[in-house]
């Protein structure tokens, strides 16, 4: 399947598709390491605010 039926099926930009088969991250990993806090201690805290 080429890149642009593949990227048209998934309803995707062909230029994304295009970008990670050549390894680029998305941008939640991309800027991974400028993150305070981890997951769990995000939803730790989430749920502190709750109550």
């Amino acid at each position: 399947m080429s890149q642009r039926k593949a990227a048209t099926f998934h309803k995707v930009p062909r230029t994304t598709l295009q970008d990670r088969m050549n390894g680029a991250l998305t941008r939640v990993a991309a800027h991974a390491h400028e993150r305070r806090l981890t997951d769990v201690q995000e939803d730790v805290l989430a749920e502190w605010i709750k109550v």
